[in-house]
């Protein structure tokens, strides 16, 4: 029974872990050096509202569930939408891809600068040169660049803090907040995921989809 329990904390562990990279999808990339993990402090995002009139037709479930879908209206050279669907924990996952490359929109999110409670209980806090500030249509965003690398998360809640990598190549994820027709504040991702290539999306196409799911405050006054 106990090395059955040790064996489901270990499990719970590394899924909690996989949705710090808010997808499935695992990339690979060039190995970085081992990198110390600072505490960084929190601060209050700014919220902006969100285009929801632009609705694919697999968006319509979504719609149904949530109460609200968006969608960019920019998607960078060479991508193209792949799916959109609604996962276990009623969050949307809308996939764009190019060749092996992915672009992963999610929400709702949480954004946690140091880390997910349960990560930052086991002292594995983000490192705090990975996260900035951007600004997103004159509202605060957070660029976090990288994720705990595979060996880390395979390692297991075992593993040494002192041991953890974080892989700055990983992974390039813009996240902000926004707000829908009935002012729901919700937290959005978006997520570039290399593919053979190791190639990001850069920072500012990234900031030019996120803007672009913006919707002309004007419109609404």
């Amino acid at each position: 029974m106990r090395l059955q329990a040790v064996r489901t904390q270990a499990a719970r562990w590394v899924v909690i872990a996989l949705i710090g990279l808010i997808s499935i999808f695992v990339a690979c990339s060039p190995e970085p050096q081992p990198q110390p993990t600072k505490q960084v402090e929190t601060t209050k995002p700014t919220n902006a509202a969100c285009n929801t009139e632009l609705e694919l037709h697999d968006l319509k479930s979504i719609s149904a569930s949530l109460g609200y879908a968006f969608e960019p209206t920019f998607i960078p050279e060479g991508f193209e939408h792949s799916s959109a669907s609604l996962d276990r924990r009623q969050r949307a996952n809308l996939v764009y891809r190019n060749g092996q490359g992915i672009m992963l929109i999610a929400y709702p999110v949480t954004f946690y600068k140091q880390g997910s409670p349960t990560m930052v209980e086991l002292r594995l806090l983000q490192p705090a040169d990975a996260i900035s500030e951007v600004n997103i249509g004159g509202s605060v965003g957070n660029v976090m660049r990288g994720s705990w690398s595979e060996r880390t998360i395979l390692a297991g809640p075992g593993i040494n803090p002192a041991d953890a990598m974080w892989d700055y190549l990983r992974s390039l994820t813009i996240y902000f907040d926004c707000e829908t027709d009935q002012s729901e504040v919700v937290g959005v991702a978006i997520q570039s995921i290399p593919g053979d290539t190791g190639d990001l999306i850069s920072e500012a196409d990234l900031i030019q989809v996120a803007s672009s799911m913006l919707r002309d405050q004007s419109s609404t006054q």
